[in-house]
């Protein structure tokens, strides 16, 4: 190797190990605002976006300065708060099976789906042997 593409190769090594702090990408087109959930068509400000990977900081090169968000006239957006299963009922009183039945609701943010809760919204259970005759007891008790 002569010594000019050598220097040449010392370089480009040289500049591949250095640190390169990050820079912004152009920003995104705007878009309208929106909540998570939020179901309506009303638009209410437009936000855009950048992200910092022109370049990528690498070898310990500082992150970009600033946001990667630029909001306009967007309202804050109100807290989602997760669904929850409300108290439950009273038992009822003793069927005509020899069950009774105890229920709940579950609870959602507005703009959640109704039935997002885990498990089952009632309870069904056996009722003691003295308010039931044997015969609908042992019906209970066979799955009938």
């Amino acid at each position: 190797m002569n010594p000019e593409n050598a220097h040449k190769l010392h370089l480009s090594r040289e500049c591949q190990y250095r640190d390169a702090n990050g820079g912004w990408s152009a920003w995104s087109s705007w878009v309208p605002c929106r909540c998570p959930g939020d179901t309506s068509s009303k638009v209410q400000g437009h936000k855009r976006t950048r992200t910092c990977n022109n370049p990528p900081p690498t070898n310990g090169g500082a992150n970009c300065e600033g946001s990667t968000i630029q909001r306009l006239d967007c309202p804050p957006c109100p807290q989602v708060e997760p669904p929850r299963w409300s108290s439950w009922s009273e038992w009822s009183d003793c069927n005509s099976d020899c069950t009774k039945t105890r229920r709940r609701q579950c609870i959602t943010s507005p703009g959640q789906p109704r039935r997002s809760c885990p498990g089952k919204d009632y309870q069904t259970v056996p009722c003691s042997s003295d308010l039931c005759p044997s015969t609908q007891l042992a019906g209970v008790r066979e799955g009938k």
